[in-house]
C-alpha cells in the first residue's frame, strides 16, 4: 500500500494493517459523530457557579449601595456649591470665596465623571 495513505489511517505503517482505508466523509462522518455524541454539562448547576453568583449578586449590592450613597454625596455637594455662590460670596473676601468654589469645583467634576 502506498505510504501517502497514513495521514488518514494511522495503522498504515504498522504490521497488522489490513489495507483499509478511510474515505475522507468516514473521517468527518466520524468526527460528527463524536461531536454529537459528547456529553455537556448545564453549568449553571455546579456548585461553584452557584456560589459565585451567590457572591456576584453580594457584590453588585454593595457596589449599588456605594453608587446610590455617593450620587446623595454629589447632591449635597452641589446644593453646597449653590450655598456659596448664593451666600459665602457676599460675606468672605473673593480671594477665600474663589478658593472655596475652586475646591467644591474640583469635586463636582470628580462626581459629574463618575456618574454621567
Amino acid at each position: 500500500m502506498l505510504s501517502y495513505y497514513s495521514f488518514i489511517n494511522e495503522n498504515t505503517n504498522k504490521s497488522n494493517y489490513t489495507g483499509e482505508t478511510l474515505m475522507s466523509y468516514e473521517v468527518v462522518d466520524m468526527i460528527e459523530d463524536c461531536i454529537e455524541n459528547t456529553p455537556t454539562a448545564d453549568l449553571e448547576t455546579l456548585p461553584i457557579v452557584r456560589k459565585l453568583q451567590k457572591e456576584l449578586s453580594i457584590v453588585k449590592a454593595e457596589r449599588d449601595a456605594v453608587v446610590k450613597k455617593l450620587k446623595g454625596i454629589g447632591k449635597t455637594v452641589n446644593e453646597l456649591d449653590n450655598f456659596i455662590d448664593d451666600e459665602i460670596c457676599n460675606i468672605v473676601p473673593y480671594g477665600v470665596y474663589i478658593y472655596i468654589k475652586q475646591n467644591v469645583d474640583a469635586i463636582l467634576i470628580n462626581f459629574n465623571e463618575l456618574f454621567n
